[in-house]
């Protein structure tokens, strides 16, 4: 599936990765679906601004900014009959959790582009 693997790291190297196979996919889908429905929402700029051809590093920062942007997802998008706000929450749901990991071991989350 296209889009962008976020995943834990000590650093941006490669063998700095961790469990490349622990990761949060955000699908292709899910970010054009964002992209139109949020464009002017400059909140979730970090989010929908990420290229997925290329990889990004996270500070504690943007990590700190990334799990606001997953709790606007999970509280904004919850219509349990469509498809899409199910898929939009997984995503926040399992995207929250990894920023909370990586503020309580002191790591950085990479996102991996395809």
């Amino acid at each position: 599936m296209v889009g962008i693997d976020f995943t834990l790291a000590k650093g941006k190297r490669r063998r700095d990765w961790l469990d490349i196979n622990r990761n949060v996919k955000f699908s292709e889908n899910i970010h054009f679906h964002l992209r139109g429905k949020e464009r002017n929402n400059v909140s979730l700029r970090l989010l929908l601004d990420l290229d997925q051809y290329s990889d990004k590093l996270f500070s504690e920062k943007e990590i700190k900014e990334l799990l606001s942007i997953s709790d606007y997802l999970l509280s904004n998008y919850q219509a349990e009959y469509d498809r899409m706000e199910k898929e939009i929450r997984k995503f926040a749901s399992e995207l929250k959790e990894l920023c909370l990991e990586a503020i309580e071991q002191n790591l950085f989350i990479i996102a991996l582009g395809d």
